[in-house]
């Protein structure tokens, strides 16, 4: 229940985020106004956390429903997620965008770093675990 109301309120922070600000982001490698089919299975950690005045990010990261094979054999395949992240510009919150990403296990383990406000990305079996720190 409480995974339940977690998803529900990051819901709608990411909706009110994304009705008051410009166009949805854009995927690199990706053309702007090309659709970008975003993976389901992301577990939201800590929503309380986001930064107040966030806004949506996508991000690729490997598939964790894709092929493990150790010889590496198969090519590694990449899903989009979205993230929120601190805005750009410093807004009433104080909260300012200097990113900082470290990129842990062949991209598996991603951090994103704004200072006040992070965000730990990590590939599991199935499916990605976001969390946000504050």
């Amino acid at each position: 229940m409480k995974s339940l109301l977690s998803l529900l309120m990051v819901s709608a922070i990411m909706i009110s985020a994304a009705n008051a600000q410009p166009p949805e982001p854009v995927a690199d490698g990706h053309a702007a106004g090309e659709a970008v089919e975003l993976f389901q299975c992301v577990e939201i950690e800590d929503p309380e956390n986001i930064a107040p005045c966030a806004v949506p990010k996508i991000i690729m990261v490997p598939d964790p429903c894709a092929c493990h094979d150790p010889c590496g054999c198969c090519t590694p395949k990449c899903v989009a997620i979205k993230i929120c992240v601190p805005p750009p510009n410093p807004c009433a919150c104080g909260c300012e965008q200097h990113e900082v990403v470290k990129c842990k296990h062949g991209g598996r383990k991603q951090k994103y770093d704004y200072g006040k406000y992070s965000v730990e990305v990590t590939v599991k079996d199935g499916y990605v675990k976001v969390d946000y720190d504050d």
